[in-house]
């Protein structure tokens, strides 16, 4: 499985080589995230809301000299968020330290209003990672993983302010179809006694607004 996804990934940049337009965004975002915990959990695990993101987005479209009305090309987006707390069903902690990271790829939907404005369309297929460290006293140490497939869809519109740079607004939200979640967590009166807990989660829903600047 891991061979085919590296194949497929090779692949679709290998691609987007051959597209001579090739445009790069910046982009500050915020937002939230939320997933289905399954099995011993059983409940939604809800992330702290996410004051601070970067998201890197590479486009590659079929070069022209005078800009389409419709153009399709290739997208590759790589980004992380930080956010504080974890809410599982109503029971909220505020002892948590999240760091998200993400990477989609997919195809890009471009459509040009003239030559300086530009929405964009993205849909995707995304691998989320996030992470949680458990800040309080009552554990010596605590962790959680998440991985999570997920469904990705970007709207985007691209002002170009010259011909080399422009600013970009955007809205991103993703759809968790599945994935893997551990727990693990010391006890501070055993020390040496550390305790796991493994389930799987189901769908969810994440958004982030995003403005950055765009390079081409």
């Amino acid at each position: 499985m891991k061979k085919k996804l590296i194949f497929i990934i090779v692949g679709l940049l290998f691609s987007a080589m051959v597209f001579a337009e090739h445009q790069t965004t910046l982009n500050y975002s915020l937002g939230g995230y939320s997933v289905q915990l399954k099995g011993d959990f059983d409940s939604k695990l809800t992330y702290g809301f996410q004051p601070f993101g970067l998201a890197c987005s590479n486009q590659w479209f079929k070069n022209s000299e005078e800009p389409k009305r419709f153009d399709v090309g290739f997208d590759l987006k790589i980004g992380m968020w930080l956010s504080g707390g974890q809410k599982f069903d109503s029971t909220n902690s505020s002892d948590w330290f999240n760091v998200g990271e993400y990477i989609s790829l997919g195809p890009v939907f471009r459509i040009c209003a003239n030559e300086k404005n530009f929405i964009f369309i993205t849909p995707g297929l995304q691998g989320d990672f996030t992470q949680g460290f458990y800040t309080g006293h009552d554990v010596t140490s605590g962790k959680t993983l998440d991985l999570d497939l997920a469904l990705s869809l970007d709207f985007a519109y691209r002002h170009w302010v010259n011909e080399h740079y422009g600013l970009n607004l955007g809205f991103d939200m993703d759809i968790p179809l599945a994935g893997y979640y551990n727990q693990s967590y010391t006890i501070v009166t055993t020390r040496s006694d550390t305790y796991y807990a493994d389930g799987s989660t189901g769908t969810g829903f994440a958004y982030r607004f995003l403005i950055g600047l765009s390079i081409r």
